[in-house]
């Protein structure tokens, strides 16, 4: 039988195993470094055992937060097999996967061998999505049936928007194509939408061919001068104190309407003004040149009415000069506390527009497009 033969070294004049002396000496060797040393060894060894938890956790992270986009636009059923001169229903889906949603969009292209030839909005006690739509542009037709649409005051999870019924009238593959969609959160009118799904078709010949419809064309459619006094002289005529008149500041333009509740007011001032006081006070304003002024304006719902004047270093001021500022409720367009139709139709008028609207307050979020967020936050609000 072999013998085990236990190897001994002497370290510091005692006898030790050899893994047993290795350590004492890395021990030692380690002791004797210099503080800022020892730190370095040991932020290198805590990162070196940290990295893998990091990156393992990363990777978990990382698809939670792409699970947040769960909706789906589709065409149900997405596909078939029909005869020309066939007709077949299908539907516009619009799901959240599991999300509540208040708003939707997308732009639906029928192929030239499928004919609509009805578009039926279903109805929401059988399903329907219940839709508010902006305008006429923006409210699906047979000959158009891409759509955007607001539930007013409410959301759903699922829904049917409406139900097409299709002719078939020409041979091979006819296509139902989505594009351009969006689904807004009714929690936070972010966007949620993971994908569009359209629907495709195959259309067969018949035995007995069918005269072909010929397709038939479709038309293309100066302020007046101030008269200066003539002093009257006077037989012992006597200086006349010097009145100092300060110039009022005036004020830049400002929205006079907003959802803001807090703005920058700014202006011009004389260079004899020393200071600018808004609601008489002056300890906010501040001043970017000699002849300019600005003050961090704090908002309140309803009206609030600024009134500014100047002062030069005597203590003279100048003439007040005012401006009134209204804050809106998200979505009270028109300013009356209410959130109803004269909004919806205020709103509907500038549906898709950029730069200038017909009421500025159109624009919800401030982005300088009234889109389908807009949308969502104006039927978030409505009925309030």
């Amino acid at each position: 039988m072999p013998k085990i033969i236990s190897v001994r070294t002497r370290y510091k004049g005692k006898d030790t195993e050899p893994t047993e002396n290795i350590l004492q000496s890395l021990w030692d060797e380690f002791i004797s470094l210099d503080r800022f040393l020892k730190f370095t060894i040991v932020i290198f060894l805590l990162i070196a055992f940290s990295t893998p938890f990091i990156v393992a956790n990363k990777q978990i992270f990382i698809p939670n937060a792409a699970a947040n986009k769960t909706a789906t636009i589709s065409v149900s059923p997405p596909s078939g097999s029909y005869s020309i001169g066939q007709q077949f229903i299908v539907n516009l889906v619009i799901s959240g996967g599991g999300q509540a949603f208040n708003a939707a969009q997308a732009a639906v292209a029928v192929s030239s061998n499928l004919t609509v030839q009805t578009l039926d909005i279903v109805p929401a006690p059988s399903g329907g999505c219940n839709f508010t739509f902006p305008n006429q542009k923006a409210t699906p037709t047979p000959g158009n049936p891409s759509f955007a649409g607001a539930i007013l005051n409410g959301s759903s999870t699922q829904c049917i928007l409406y139900s097409l019924t299709l002719s078939a009238n020409g041979a091979g593959t006819g296509t139902i194509t989505l594009s351009k969609g969006s689904v807004k959160a009714y929690s936070n009118n972010s966007e949620i939408l993971l994908s569009l799904q359209s629907g495709s078709y195959t259309i067969n010949p018949v035995v007995s061919p069918t005269p072909t419809s010929t397709p038939v064309p479709t038309p293309t459619s100066t302020p007046a001068p101030t008269p200066t006094p003539t002093s009257v002289p006077t037989d012992t005529p006597t200086p006349a104190p010097t009145i100092a008149v300060v110039p009022p500041p005036t004020i830049d333009q400002q929205p006079l309407d907003t959802y803001s509740i807090s703005l920058n007011l700014t202006g011009a001032k004389d260079i004899i003004v020393a200071s600018v006081y808004i609601n008489s006070d002056a300890s906010l304003t501040t001043y970017p040149t000699s002849t300019t002024w600005q003050y961090p304006a704090t908002l309140t719902l309803a009206s609030n009415t600024f009134i500014v004047y100047g002062q030069d270093n005597l203590g003279n001021k100048s003439s007040n000069v005012s401006i009134t500022i209204n804050v809106h409720r998200p979505g009270d367009i028109n300013g009356d506390s209410i959130i109803d139709l004269t909004d919806l139709s205020m709103f509907g008028t500038d549906w898709e527009n950029i730069g200038n609207l017909n009421y500025a307050l159109s624009d919800m979020n401030n982005d300088g497009l009234i889109d389908l967020t807009d949308f969502s936050i104006l039927a978030k609000a409505y009925g309030n």
